[in-house]
């Protein structure tokens, strides 16, 4: 990957600097989880990112409505990413508009995808915090769990960073058992 010097730069040069991203969300909306970097009401408390080439930020929220019935199909979820560009320095932003109706109706396999991701780096949490009250068989069992589950997500959503998830929890399941097993 890295021995041509342009590979080597297009996967190591800042693509976009000081990334910040907004959600706007009808007003009946609210953030119940967020699993991210950081999230805040006032932009100035959160770090801005810089992304590199082929980069992607993720933002994974579970969102409650305060009255069930407020949704409507015509209203309106506003993504807006602002950045700087990283040769000039001049202030840039992307915009995105979509009524909850097309988002109810879209494909929701990207959004399959970050829960199994946030699965993933969860499982990890509580595997090693079994390991520290001493229940190593019970985070053994939570690995081989995480593997089943993820062998469910490969088959669902043929995807390599899945398979290589599944794969590295395997391999850890084997660590585990022959650490502790």
């Amino acid at each position: 990957m890295f021995g041509e010097s342009e590979r080597f730069l297009a996967n190591t040069t800042v693509a976009a600097r000081d990334v910040r991203m907004q959600l706007t969300m009808p007003w009946y909306f609210g953030i119940k989880e967020f699993h991210g970097e950081e999230y805040s009401a006032n932009p100035e408390e959160v770090e801005p990112q810089h992304l590199a080439n082929n980069d992607a930020m993720s933002f994974h929220q579970i969102i409650q409505s305060c009255d069930p019935g407020a949704p409507q199909t015509n209203d309106v979820i506003k993504a807006r990413v602002d950045y700087l560009d990283p040769f000039s320095g001049e202030a840039r932003f992307d915009e995105l508009e979509v009524a909850l109706g097309d988002l109810v109706e879209a494909d929701a396999t990207q959004l399959y995808k970050g829960d199994v991701v946030v699965g993933y780096a969860k499982a990890f949490i509580v595997i090693d915090a079994l390991i520290g009250l001493g229940q190593t068989a019970d985070a053994i069992g939570t690995a081989q769990a995480m593997v089943e589950w993820l062998d469910l997500a490969v088959e669902a959503l043929d995807d390599e960073e899945v398979v290589e998830m599944r794969d590295v929890m395997s391999d850890y399941v084997l660590v585990l058992t022959s650490t502790y097993g």
